[in-house]
């Protein structure tokens, strides 16, 4: 009987800490994945855009 208590309480741990664990991994590894993606992204010249002004201009 004790031996199903421990290996429940185990199981419960586990379930428990998965979502902390889960989100510390995308935490970290998100922007890894990020960077390799835009690191073999194709930029050209014609992604690069002028700035437009965004003032308004009075008459």
């Amino acid at each position: 009987m004790k031996n199903t208590l421990a290996n429940n309480e185990k199981k419960t741990a586990y379930i428990l800490t998965l979502p902390a664990v889960a989100l510390v991994f995308a935490i970290i590894l998100f922007p890894i994945f990020a960077n390799v993606w835009i690191s073999f992204k194709e930029v050209e010249l014609k992604d690069i855009r002028i700035p437009e002004p965004r003032a308004k201009k009075d008459y």
